[in-house]
């Protein structure tokens, strides 16, 4: 048959499982549910349920949902992004670094704290523009799919130093463009304020 059919034939594999299924009972020919397959929703009270409360808000996330509804969800974590991971070394220098803080509060106590100023910088976008996943909405099959502008992002930035210390924020200060970011930069500025 195979000569003839070539590969619109069974294959003689194919038939041996089919028999070997038999045999034992099972007399389908359908695959049987794989675990870990996607579950699909067949109930029409619980399609017409989503269906409403993705017509309420068409901005509303699968988890919210679940959660309106009482539905399970499962999803895959990512691994979160860090800007780099620290070193052996890296480890050891930082702890070093905050024993001596540790050794020094113990001889100075709370005033050792009171003069503690850090700094954390932020640059400031003119304009953030939506990302595509956050302005998403829900609809159905064959609805027109929502138009919006391109918008590119700002070409406008600045650095924006903000000075704390034991007892919150103490400066703020948004540095002009161009201007070169160090420790003199920062010492004048804490002078001046």
């Amino acid at each position: 048959m195979k000569a003839v059919y070539r590969y619109k034939c069974l294959f003689q594999n194919r038939i041996f499982e089919w028999v070997r299924k038999f045999k034992i009972g099972i007399e389908s020919l359908d695959d049987a549910p794989r675990p870990g397959a996607p579950v699909k929703v067949s109930d029409d009270a619980t399609t017409w349920a989503i269906d409403e409360v993705i017509q309420n808000d068409h901005n509303i996330n699968i988890r919210s949902i679940s959660a309106e509804l009482n539905l399970i969800y499962v999803q895959k974590n990512l691994h979160k992004c860090v800007p780099w991971l620290l070193t052996k070394e890296m480890k050891e220098k930082r702890l070093s670094a905050c024993e001596k803080l540790l050794e020094r509060y113990e001889i100075e106590g709370k005033g050792f704290l009171d003069r503690i100023l850090t700094v954390d910088e932020s640059w400031i976008h003119h304009l953030i523009p939506d990302s595509k996943r956050s302005s998403a909405e829900w609809h159905h099959k064959g609805s027109p799919t929502p138009k919006k502008p391109r918008i590119t992002a700002s070409a406008g930035k600045v650095l924006l130093p903000i000075f704390y210390d034991s007892k919150g924020c103490i400066l703020e200060y948004y540095l002009p463009k161009g201007q070169t970011v160090n420790s003199i930069v920062y010492s004048e500025l804490l002078e001046k304020n």
